[in-house]
């Protein structure tokens, strides 16, 4: 019986081709990332700039160009006519500091048009990509509309400085009651401004984290390399 197990077994074909279960040698990794994306083109363009001011300036660029970036000053814009409407309606109704109704109007000009300059050149970044122009070298993301915006940025900064010093100096002793007093401010106009200068901290500085975690991925994406 012993004797009959053993030619069986010599009489079997030993099979050369390879296992289908060996494990591919990207099985278990992810996609790489796609490059029609925001981090994809972020890494494309690590990869191609070492320069940190121009790979700085490119970013922003991308991240300016993408849809969600549009979308997001589209909804913006609501805030800017919101601050024009109730600094005219109650340009009058503020006693304690005039200057802040006069601030919300100015600022919330100031800040659609920037927002509306931004749109134009996000859709004219697009056109150029659906027409094959791409960003091909160090500083090809800039625009000639740089000039406006770089001095209505420069104005919107110093009016923001402006109008902290007139919102916050007055916190303390500002009422909102009795309109027949030198301390009486309009509440929904003083509440907009303050409020105003609060979001745009809380913006600022969720637009720094995530830059930092974007550079601190890219980073370590490159040592990996």
């Amino acid at each position: 019986m012993a004797d009959n197990r053993a030619l069986d077994v010599e009489k079997q074909p030993i099979s050369t081709e390879t296992s289908s279960a060996v494990p591919s040698t990207r099985e278990g990794m992810g996609p790489p990332p796609s490059y029609n994306s925001i981090y994809g083109k972020l890494k494309a363009e690590r990869e191609k700039t070492k320069d940190h001011s121009t790979f700085f300036t490119n970013s922003c660029t991308i991240i300016g160009q993408s849809v969600g970036c549009t979308v997001f000053l589209a909804v913006a814009l609501l805030l800017p006519i919101v601050m024009i409407i109730i600094g005219a309606m109650n340009l009058s109704k503020c006693q304690i500091q005039r200057f802040i109704p006069i601030w919300l109007i100015v600022a919330g000009s100031t800040s659609a048009l920037l927002q509306l300059l931004n749109l134009c050149q996000n859709r004219a970044r697009v056109r150029q990509q659906n027409d094959h122009e791409t960003l091909d070298g160090p500083g090809s993301g800039k625009t000639g509309s740089g000039g406006p915006n770089g001095i209505l940025g420069c104005f919107n900064f110093a009016w923001f400085i402006a109008g902290n010093v007139w919102v916050f100096s007055i916190h303390d002793s500002v009422q909102h009651t009795n309109s027949g007093l030198a301390t009486f401010c309009d509440p929904l106009t003083y509440n907009l401004a303050f409020w105003s200068i609060i979001t745009a901290y809380i913006v600022i500085g969720m637009m720094c984290f995530c830059g930092c975690c974007v550079c601190a991925a890219l980073g370590r994406e490159s040592t990996k390399e």
